[in-house]
C-alpha cells in the first residue's frame, strides 16, 4: 500500500490519499504521518487525529507535529518532550526554548546544549551581563 501511496503522491493526491488513508488503517505509522500531512491546511481536525495516532504509535516526527501544534500547552509539552527524548533534535531546540521562556534555565540549557551537540555546532556560554546561552553554528562563528 505504501508503494502505491508514494506512487500517486505527485502524480495524483486523491489516489495517493486513498492509500495513505488504507496503509493508516492498516496501522502503519508513517502511513499515518503522511495522511496527516496531505490533510493539514484543508481538514485540521483529521490531521491532528492522524498526527496523534502516528505519534502513538512511535513516529518521531508525529510526535514534533504534536508538540508544536494545537492549544493544549500541557499535551504539546508532553509530545515535545516525548520527542526530545527520543532524539528528535529540533524537539529539543523547542523544547529548550520552551523551558528557557518558563523561567527554567537549568533544564533549558540541558536540551539547548544537547539539541547543539547533535546538529555539529558549539555551544555559547553566557557573557557577563548575558543571561541566555545560545547554541552557535560552528561554521558561522555567530551566536
Amino acid at each position: 500500500m505504501m508503494r502505491l501511496a508514494h506512487f500517486f503522491e505527485r502524480r495524483d493526491p486523491e489516489q495517493a490519499h486513498r492509500w495513505f488513508h488504507d496503509a493508516a488503517e492498516a496501522s502503519e505509522s508513517e502511513a499515518m504521518y503522511r495522511l496527516a500531512e496531505l490533510l493539514t491546511g484543508r481538514q485540521a481536525d483529521q490531521a491532528r487525529h492522524w498526527y496523534r495516532r502516528a505519534a502513538e504509535a512511535g513516529h518521531l516526527q508525529a510526535m514534533y507535529a504534536m508538540g508544536t501544534t494545537g492549544d493544549d500547552l500541557e499535551e504539546r509539552d508532553r509530545w515535545l518532550r516525548r520527542a526530545a527524548q527520543s532524539g528528535h533534535v529540533d524537539a529539543k531546540l523547542e523544547l529548550g526554548r520552551a523551558l528557557r521562556d518558563r523561567d527554567l534555565p537549568q533544564e533549558a540549557e540541558h536540551w539547548l546544549r544537547a539539541a547543539a551537540e547533535d546538529d555539529g555546532e558549539q555551544w555559547v556560554e553566557p557573557r557577563p551581563g548575558r543571561d541566555r546561552c545560545w547554541p552557535r553554528s560552528a561554521a558561522s562563528g555567530m551566536p
